[in-house]
């Protein structure tokens, strides 16, 4: 796939056509027919330079072939004696890249076709290779570059993405995948989606940094296989079992739905920020019960039988309540609150609520201290249920007989003050507070690690694009918060913040000891 302003530009393998959307999901153009000059064979991958030209990874004919924005055949290249399976195409200055599956290379041409390196990609581990495939291979399925001319390679036989500079050289690996073939970088560079077909998800990294952003896809994708940032920063994924595009408003709610076929289009759903006040809302029937899931991943599942009519179920992110309570419970949040509804409405059989935890916030803490906890306003206290923790993918769950405010709670450590900060240097907690932060509060980053010689605060929106950046170099104030007195530097963000969703990415550092990195995610509320 590939995305140029207002248009969307997919390689439709099965079909051996290249279509054009408009940025509403309307079909404007479809090349490559077989009963027409330009007769593609499997075309695999593509992108398009900023005249609009189309550059296509033509698998099955072993070419890259060069379309002009209506579909004219204006050069061709490759052949047997250089490509033997191009599957992906990329583009850098003055330069064509071809991502060759069968050789194990990226192949460098010139703009105008001509052969000028191979880059054979750093071999393989022995044992971290597939049973189907050769030992030491290498195997390239995606590209996606940069505008300064480096890029990034996604290494499925590898498990891995590489990174090179605009001189070929490597420069950083992200391994640990189980089959990368999709990749997309933000129109800021900060941001490197990999989409992990084997997983069935997509995993989002700080590019500069190495590391991961969040992970999702896994209820929404089938088989996913590339992916593409639109200039305003959704992320697209081709979703191959489905024939569909799922548009994602990163780090991972479901935006948007096109059809690769004709009689296709964009669809939106009723998402839109992970975040948001807005309540999701879904009629669950009472023959057949039913899932009801908001952006932010909190969900319900109702099993048939438990209403004693259809209802209209919803599921919000909801303002703190009963704080004051919680800490004279000795207890500290790990999760924004949600709200389900109807308020107190009661079931015949339980249902099963699903929350997700902030990892961050429960650093220190073990699985099962993680409990999901409702807030009885009568009694004026937060009650505990019986929890499951899926340290994997952060969640806990818990069932209940009846709706409410929920909000998973974990114990308060026990900790003393620290006598001298600069005796320590360790990760003791990083988090935002208030998070979602509601009409007009400051989001402020809590970092705890003792003495720094510096704390560096970036702050990304959803997209990728940087918005906000520090640095601390004075000395921690004590703090004392929920997990009781101690050493830590608070910033607070200040000026007009719009609504939306954040990451922020900590770095701690201190002469003599490794840097320590932590990156979270927090919502703003206007």
């Amino acid at each position: 796939m590939a995305w140029a302003p207002n248009r969307v530009y997919v390689a439709d393998t099965g079909h051996d056509l290249v279509r054009v959307y408009d940025a509403s999901g309307n079909l404007l153009a479809s090349f490559g027919d077989q009963r027409r000059s330009l007769k593609l064979n499997k075309p695999s991958g593509l992108a398009v330079d900023a005249s609009g030209s189309i550059f296509v990874a033509d698998r099955n004919n072993k070419r890259v072939v060069k379309l002009s924005p209506s579909g004219t055949v204006v050069l061709e290249f490759g052949g047997k004696k250089s490509l033997e399976k191009p599957v992906a195409v990329a583009l850098v200055p003055g330069k064509v890249l071809v991502a060759d599956a069968h050789s194990g290379e990226v192949v460098v041409f010139s703009d105008s076709g001509a052969l000028l390196r191979r880059l054979a990609l750093p071999t393989v581990a022995a044992g971290e290779h597939d049973d189907d495939e050769e030992e030491d291979e290498a195997r390239p399925m995606a590209l996606a570059a940069e505008s300064s001319g480096a890029f990034w390679v996604a290494d499925s036989k590898g498990r891995r993405v590489l990174r090179y500079d605009a001189d070929f050289n490597p420069v950083q690996t992200i391994p640990g995948f189980e089959r990368p073939e999709g990749l997309a970088v933000s129109p800021s560079g900060a941001c490197l989606a990999v989409v992990d077909a084997k997983a069935g998800r997509v995993r989002t990294f700080d590019a500069a940094l190495g590391s991961e952003l969040a992970v999702f896809g896994q209820a929404d994708l089938h088989k996913p296989a590339q992916a593409v940032f639109t200039a305003d920063g959704q992320l697209l994924v081709a979703n191959r079992n489905e024939d569909q595009i799922t548009g994602f408003g990163l780090p991972g709610t479901p935006v948007l739905i096109a059809m690769t076929q004709p009689k296709g289009g964009f669809r939106a759903s009723d998402a839109s920020e992970p975040a948001s006040a807005e309540p999701v809302v879904a009629r669950v029937g009472r023959v057949e019960g039913g899932f009801v899931e908001e952006p932010g991943g909190a969900a319900v599942e109702v099993p048939a039988g438990a209403l004693a009519q259809d209802l209209d179920i919803s599921v919000a992110v909801a303002p703190e309540a009963g704080v004051a309570e919680r800490a004279s419970q000795n207890l500290t949040a790990a999760s924004a609150p949600r709200e389900f509804g109807p308020h107190g409405q009661l079931f015949a059989l339980p249902v099963t609520i699903i929350l997700p935890y902030d990892p961050g916030l429960a650093s220190g803490l073990r699985p099962e201290e993680l409990k999901i906890h409702y807030w009885n306003a009568e009694r004026g206290a937060w009650e505990a249920l019986a929890s499951r923790v899926d340290a994997d993918a952060h969640t806990v769950s818990a069932q209940t007989s009846h709706f409410s405010l929920y909000q998973v709670l974990a114990p308060v450590r026990s900790l003393s003050l620290l006598a001298d900060p600069e005796a320590t240097f360790s990760l003791r907690s990083v988090y935002a507070f208030p998070n979602p932060a509601v009409g007009g509060q400051k989001p402020t980053i809590h970092v705890a690690v003792g003495k720094a010689d510096r704390v560096t605060i970036r702050i990304y929106d959803i997209a990728g694009t940087p918005v906000h950046e520090t640095t601390l170099d004075g000395s921690p104030s004590v703090v004392n918060d929920d997990m009781g007195a101690h050493f830590a530097y608070e910033y607070s963000w200040a000026g007009h913040i719009p609504s939306g969703v954040y990451l922020y990415v900590v770095t701690a550092e201190k002469a003599g000891q490794a840097p320590i990195k932590r990156v979270g995610k927090m919502a703003v509320v206007r």
